[in-house]
């Protein structure tokens, strides 16, 4: 309320404009920035940019003023970073294009500026975000375009580098990257490419002391659940648990230590559910479940911190899909349709909110299919047939897409079951 009565008060000086825009930044980075582990206020967060943005766009119409116009991007970008986090992702695209056609004019004409480098390598990423996710954030699945951008922003990491050699961020950039990169060629399909990228960035974590420094910890941790995730999708359970592990004895006193961080939360629910996923695959299925009801906990925690944040719902979802793969590989199939109704549920409110969101739209079907292959163990064939048919629908008009991912190869797959596996019925009469 001080700063908008200071905005009514500062009328058309444009320099006192500027430092009220400042002031709005300010209170948004403590609110919602994601980049200094804020404190998860994402809806007032998103107010205060926006007003911020207001105001430098009022004030910038000549198009002089260098520090105004990359605040101006710098807004754009972390309005789309917040829009994404809601679900938004349209909106988060185009938010994030904004500002790099602000910064991609400016390097035309200041090409070695360090300032319109640093933020234009920040723009790739965030429109690489909502092109091809990050992590828990859905996306467009535009995923041959996110490896693009995100190709685009390690360019400029590298030009930024050459300038500054000795720059240890900059380096520590380089490698954030190289994970964007390795989750875009993984939903591609190009796991093994993707691996080499995982692992070339968990190199210069580990070189680095990061000790006293949470945020090269949060770095680190990262790039071991990349690599977990992906040694699980290749079939390596025991190596992927044996990673999560190690995340997870990084992560859980970073947490402890700042519980107000809402960043290092979210991370430690991911952490303690892929733990959980892990164990259930290596068959210690109590063990996993006792996890996976600790992260249900930290989900929902962070659900009623703040409501407006879609990213707790989402991790919430994937946590009862795991729940339910745990139940049905011990035979439990009445519970596993539970829990594989209850992740279906959230994924399908989700993709109302957002209907471009396509990580949403994969799971949704995923999850159909799961539901459908309960439903044949149970054997209620018609209502699986059902549950296949909505699967397969929704596979098709993703492939439709300039780049649709990997995944839906296997969920046609399991929506195929129905045709090519016998019944029950069937089972015991042969």
């Amino acid at each position: 309320r001080y700063l908008d009565n200071l905005s009514r008060e500062a009328g058309g000086d444009s320099s006192l404009q500027q430092e009220l825009a400042a002031a709005y930044e300010k209170v948004g980075d403590v609110q919602g920035n994601s980049s200094q582990l804020g404190l998860g206020d994402t809806a007032s967060a998103l107010t205060n940019y926006r007003k911020a943005l207001e105001i430098r766009l009022r004030v910038d119409t000549p198009h002089t003023n260098l520090q105004n116009q990359l605040a101006t991007a710098a807004d754009y970008r972390w309005i789309g970073v917040i829009l994404l986090n809601k679900g938004d992702t349209g909106s988060a695209l185009q938010n994030a294009n904004a500002a790099i056609t602000i910064t991609e004019r400016l390097n035309r004409v200041a090409a070695d500026d360090t300032r319109v480098l640093r933020e234009m390598e920040q723009d790739y990423q965030a429109a690489a975000l909502a092109q091809g996710g990050g992590g828990p954030t859905g996306s467009l699945g535009e995923f041959n375009e996110s490896l693009a951008n995100n190709r685009n922003a390690l360019a400029v990491a590298e030009r930024l580098l050459k300038i500054e050699p000795n720059n240890v961020e900059e380096r520590n950039h380089v490698a954030r990257y190289e994970v964007r990169i390795g989750d875009d060629l993984h939903l591609l399909g190009r796991r093994n490419e993707a691996l080499e990228y995982y692992r070339d960035a968990l190199h210069f974590f580990q070189t680095q002391d990061s000790r006293a420094n949470a945020m090269q910890q949060l770095r680190t941790f990262v790039v071991y659940s990349r690599i977990a995730d992906e040694l699980l999708a290749n079939g390596d359970a025991a190596g992927s648990l044996l990673i999560n592990r190690q995340g997870l004895t990084m992560l859980e006193p970073l947490a402890a230590a700042d519980r107000r961080n809402a960043v290092l939360q979210m991370h430690l629910v991911a952490a303690v559910a892929s733990t959980g996923r892990a164990e259930t695959r290596v068959g210690e299925v109590d063990k996993g479940l006792g996890l996976l009801e600790r992260a249900v906990k930290l989900a929902n925690d962070q659900i009623a911190h703040d409501p407006a944040n879609v990213e707790p719902r989402d991790i919430l979802a994937a946590i009862f899909d795991y729940e339910g793969e745990a139940s049905a590989s011990r035979g439990s199939q009445t519970e596993a349709l539970l829990q594989f109704r209850r992740s279906l549920s959230i994924f399908e409110e989700l993709s109302k909110a957002d209907s471009k969101n396509v990580d949403v739209l994969l799971n949704v079907a995923a999850l159909h299919a799961k539901v459908g292959s309960s439903l044949v163990a149970l054997g209620h064939v018609k209502d699986a047939e059902r549950e296949y048919q909505q699967a397969l629908a929704i596979d098709q008009g993703v492939a439709a897409g300039s780049s649709p991912p990997a995944e839906i190869e296997y969920t046609r797959a399991d929506s195929c079951l129905l045709y090519t596996s016998p019944s029950p019925r069937d089972r015991q009469k042969s």
